[in-house]
């Protein structure tokens, strides 16, 4: 069951596809630029902390993480933990999404926001190395 309106998770079916036999996060609405999907959403982790899933809570430059905590979703998270890199994706021009760092309710917090034009069906893909 998804809990974000406006996209689905669905496995990826190309042979393709650098996920194939993965889940990927999917557009079920259109989406314009800004758009914000939601909160990217875990558990806490110190800044030494690494993974996958894991993103941070700051920006503030590439030699701090031991400073930053994150949230890592490898375990525990909403749908937005399905995002892909798009790299290596058949036909991907680019990421259509980006984490964008802001503060909630008196929290740090990374939102995931659209950075073009996204249709229904369209796969979620941001730039995971960044």
């Amino acid at each position: 069951m998804d809990y974000l309106p406006g996209v689905t998770i669905k496995k990826i079916e190309d042979r393709a596809h650098p996920a194939y036999g993965q889940n990927g996060l999917f557009a079920s609405m259109e989406f314009a630029i800004g758009d914000v999907l939601g909160e990217y959403t875990g558990k806490i982790v110190p800044g030494h902390c690494g993974g996958n899933y894991v993103t941070r809570l700051w920006s503030t430059g590439q030699d701090s993480d031991y400073f930053r905590p994150g949230v890592d979703a490898e375990v525990m998270g909403n749908e937005l933990r399905m995002i892909n890199d798009y790299r290596g994706v058949p036909g991907a021009n680019g990421p259509n999404c980006k984490f964008s760092r802001t503060t909630l309710r008196g929290y740090r917090a990374a939102l995931i926001v659209a950075t073009r034009l996204v249709m229904p069906c369209d796969g979620w893909m941001s730039n995971v190395l960044y």
